[in-house]
């Protein structure tokens, strides 16, 4: 799931091709985060197969209690504009509400599905780091910082 995503240009941290070695070391570091609960690892099923992840991780600043943050909402390919991320990203926030921490932040890639995404479901925009990463051909774009109260 990652190295397909990844593959199709997505904004979570690795450029392509992303080989096996690389996409289990990183699963190798969630599952250790979600067995010490510094992470909440979600996942979403369409016919019997994983259509997408998403994960919530503990701010690490003990004076932001009520904050976590969403990193790597991830949807198959196969399984994209069928409504996946949006129910993943809801559900994120049910659970952080549930965890205690109500107050959510992400970042993503400008002008990206993800951006759009997120803007429709009632994010608000914080900011910007301008040409912060490169998009698949290597063009520098910038990140647009969003948060959430969730109530």
């Amino acid at each position: 799931l990652l190295a397909e995503c990844v593959a199709q240009g997505g904004s979570v941290s690795f450029r392509a091709p992303l080989d096996s070695a690389r996409a289990r070391q990183f699963w190798a570091g969630v599952t250790t985060e979600v067995a010490t609960g510094a992470r909440r690892l979600l996942l979403a099923w369409l016919d019997g197969a994983l259509a997408g992840t998403v994960q919530l991780h503990v701010a690490a600043q003990e004076n932001q209690p009520r904050r976590a943050e969403v990193e790597k909402l991830l949807v198959a390919p196969a399984f994209q504009r069928r409504g996946v991320g949006r129910a993943l990203l809801r559900r994120a926030g049910q659970a952080a509400i549930a965890w205690g921490r109500p107050l959510l932040t992400l970042d993503t890639r400008e002008a990206t599905p993800a951006e759009a995404l997120l803007r429709a479901e009632g994010w608000t925009e914080t900011g910007r780091i301008p040409r912060c990463e490169e998009d698949a051909q290597g063009i520098p774009r910038d990140v647009v910082l969003f948060h959430r109260e969730m109530r």
